[in-house]
């Protein structure tokens, strides 16, 4: 496996020196605004969208799609910088100076099971909104800043008639993407970030970072092992579990037991016995469950495995 990877990027340049896109954009087009008398351009190279006017240029699209012309080869940091010196090159501009808006983090695994078996797996995420897609074909999470996506990178390929390369044909391709969204500079405790900074060693680390730590925010469950049925207690315990993963964890059922004892709603006995069986149920997990079938920590290794070879 290959590190995970840069995708979409949304760069700003704040710079008044335009002229000649006409001659590198397809699809070129301009106009003029009446009032202000300034020029807006804008047109295609390759994939991406290129955007003049006012005050500077905006370039969004997929880095290893204009790099390799598909966005499953890894665009590793000294991949993006191939592509930012690329991009200087053919439009004349300083783009390793540009600031970026947006940033995506990928990475595509090819799993042992239909990528289906996968989704289900997931549930919530504290501080995310979980959203189905296409007939549970995508699985989201979104807040404000950031947004985790899950998905058959096989099955959107051929939804897109686009050329599927011989080392995926045939496999079951699930593809993680954490997409930073807005407040770049922010998340990564930085004024701004630059073009530049994507391939620097130590900035790179940062994104690829948090992509590894957002996926372990998700909580999961084995859908093979939502209802044990081997007996009245695991019956009972393996309920309990799905229940408590369903409304986002142990964490967040403490948290609530904190809140109704401080609303004076139950007492301090009531409340101690309450958190002592919320752990019970999260202990006794293993009693609970099957030993085979665990599919998803397949998925968990694959995330961590990535993670290592990026550093």
């Amino acid at each position: 496996m290959k590190a995970a990877m840069y995708d979409t990027v949304k760069l700003w340049l704040d710079t008044l020196d335009t002229d000649g896109l006409e001659t590198v954009l397809s699809g070129f087009q301009k106009r003029v605004n009446p009032e202000t008398g300034d020029y807006y351009q804008w047109g295609d190279l390759k994939n991406l969208s290129v955007k003049a006017g006012g005050r500077g240029v905006v370039i969004e699209g997929s880095l290893p799609k204009y790099l390799f012309g598909n966005n499953l080869e890894p665009m590793t940091r000294q991949a993006a910088q191939e592509a930012i010196k690329n991009l200087s090159d053919t439009l004349h501009l300083p783009i390793e100076q540009a600031r970026v808006c947006r940033l995506d983090v990928a990475q595509n695994f090819i799993m042992m099971r239909p990528v289906i078996d996968y989704l289900s797996a997931f549930l919530t995420a504290r501080y995310y909104k979980r959203t189905d897609i296409g007939d549970k074909g995508t699985v989201s999470f979104c807040n404000g800043l950031r947004k985790l996506l899950f998905y058959d990178k096989t099955r959107e390929l051929e939804k897109h008639k686009q050329e599927i390369p011989d080392s995926f044909r045939g496999k079951n391709i699930l593809r993680y993407e954490c997409q930073f969204m807005r407040r770049i500079g922010k998340q990564f405790g930085r004024q701004i970030v630059t073009a530049e900074n994507l391939y620097d060693e130590v900035f790179y680390r940062k994104p690829v970072k948090r992509w590894n730590a957002e996926y372990y925010l998700i909580q999961k469950v084995r859908s093979e092992r939502a209802l044990n049925m081997r007996g009245q207690r695991e019956y009972l315990q393996s309920l309990a579990l799905y229940g408590l993963q369903n409304i986002g964890g142990a964490e967040i059922a403490l948290d609530l037991i904190k809140g109704a004892r401080q609303r004076g709603e139950i007492g301090d006995k009531m409340s101690q016995r309450l958190k002592k069986l919320t752990i019970a149920i999260v202990q006794a997990r293993e009693a609970t469950e099957p030993p085979d079938g665990d599919f998803i920590r397949e998925l968990d290794e694959k995330v961590g495995e990535a993670f290592r070879l990026a550093g």
